[in-house]
């Protein structure tokens, strides 16, 4: 029987292995794009899930494959990495029910064959010991509906570079693990949801964009260790958790369209604010900082209230490279143990401040 005949993209020595399925005269079934092939596809594709039929070399190969409406993967071990590279959805997609991935696993220059509807991926009750990766290599950007990330353990790093979500994206209910998170890249246009303790090994996002609609939910301490953001404008819709900041912080070039509050980081790591703009304005009230927080170059557009501030030896609150207050801001009840831990060097008010009781 004649070899399929798909072409792998960026790899043109690799040959499909597998048989051309007799209905479609030149693809195997599982390259195939026809409509109606689901059933054949599931008998043949999920009962050798476990066997050595998809195996290339230290790999799952699963690149090109053409996924019919509703596939689901349950209760498989995979011992090596697992590439969906060019993977083709005709419908939404689920690995679920205990699936452990012991290599690295990662979803490449996807395309999803539906306009409109079930354009998802749904990862629920899932191991993964490697990491977990969903990007575009050589696609300029990729589009899918949304991407649900359920009561999984990630080790490792969870990877999303230059992906456009027209829906929802979640991570909740993950069990512990020291998760690292970087995305780039990524438009989101539906909504955002990341549970407590979410990314536990550091993050990184970078060069973020969200729909005028979007509500954006970061829970309790979901950033708990380094948090790196740069390039990103939130939206109105932001509901931030307590301590959702919890270890070394660094933003830059952000811009935020709600109220912030400091209750919303943990002050005893340095915090370093170069260029964030807060439209909403910015409420300090009632905390003790027990390390550095640098506003450098920032804006703010709306009152400012510090209030009730402990800053601890030999910590500093400063305002720094012509940080710019365009609305009254008010400065009462900051508790100094020394000189100069408030610092307003280069720093310019639009309108007049109001200091009460510094000490």
């Amino acid at each position: 029987m004649s070899q399929c005949k798909y072409q792998y993209p960026q790899d043109a020595k690799s040959k499909c292995l597998h048989p051309i399925w007799p209905t479609d005269s030149k693809y195997c079934i599982f390259h195939s794009e026809h409509p109606n092939k689901k059933e054949e596809f599931d008998r043949y594709f999920l009962s050798e899930l476990g066997s050595n039929k998809f195996r290339r070399g230290e790999v799952h190969d699963f690149r090109g494959f053409v996924f019919p409406p509703g596939t689901e993967i349950k209760r498989t071990n995979f011992d090596k990495r697992v590439w969906f590279d060019n993977a083709r959805f005709q419908g939404n997609f689920y690995i679920s029910d205990n699936c452990n991935f012991l290599g690295p696993i990662r979803f490449v220059d996807l395309e999803f064959l539906q306009p409109d509807t079930g354009r998802s991926i749904i990862l629920d009750g899932c191991v993964f010991n490697q990491g977990l990766s969903f990007k575009a290599l050589k696609k300029p950007k990729f589009e899918m509906g949304s991407l649900s990330i359920c009561n999984c353990n990630i080790t490792g790093r969870l990877e999303i570079l230059k992906i456009t979500f027209n829906g929802d994206f979640s991570i909740t209910e993950r069990w512990g693990s020291n998760t690292e998170g970087h995305i780039s890249k990524v438009t989101f246009n539906g909504n955002v949801a990341l549970c407590d303790e979410c990314f536990s090994g550091g993050v990184s996002l970078e060069d973020i964009r969200f729909g005028k609609s979007s509500m954006v939910i970061f829970g309790d301490r979901a950033f708990s260790n380094r948090t790196y953001f740069s390039g990103i404008e939130f939206p109105e819709n932001l509901n931030l958790g307590e301590k959702v900041f919890s270890g070394n912080v660094t933003f830059a070039f952000i811009q935020f369209n709600s109220l912030v509050e400091a209750s919303k980081f943990d002050c005893s790591n340095p915090i370093s604010l170069t260029l964030v703009t807060f439209s909403k304005g910015f409420s300090f009230l009632n905390a003790r900082l027990d390390n550095s927080m640098d506003f450098v170059g920032c804006e703010f557009y709306d009152i400012c209230n510090f209030a009730g501030v402990t800053i601890e030896s030999p910590d500093k609150l400063q305002f720094t490279s012509n940080c710019y207050f365009h609305t009254p801001s008010y400065f009462s009840n900051i508790h100094t143990s020394r000189e100069n831990q408030l610092s307003f060097e280069r720093a310019s008010f639009g309108r007049v401040p109001k200091f009460v009781e510094i000490s």
